[in-house]
């Protein structure tokens, strides 16, 4: 299992949004993170740390991301340390 930590709000990059969600050839930067990650035989799952807001918009493009292993998408935290507090209390839920 991979836990990617995406919820930081990105405003160093000046862009008006995060910069996980910056297009680049084509999709998302973190649809690009993801098909890494799903093209590694050790993975199984991926979580996804995302800012509370973005969860919705993220889980539709998933859809067309043309990912094989399952991801579960989790609220983020304050901080990164509790974003990832919340990704691994959802790893508990993958038996």
């Amino acid at each position: 299992m991979a836990i990617i930590p995406a919820a930081g709000s990105g405003t160093r990059v000046g862009a008006g949004r995060p910069k996980q969600f910056l297009e680049l050839a084509g999709a998302p930067i973190l649809v690009h993170t993801l098909r890494r990650f799903d093209g590694c035989p050790d993975i199984e799952a991926l979580i996804v740390a995302l800012p509370e807001g973005e969860i919705d918009n993220f889980s539709a493009i998933l859809g067309s991301a043309g990912l094989s292993k399952p991801v579960r998408l989790v609220v983020g935290g304050r901080e990164r340390s509790d974003s990832i507090r919340n990704a691994l209390e959802e790893a508990r839920t993958f038996a």
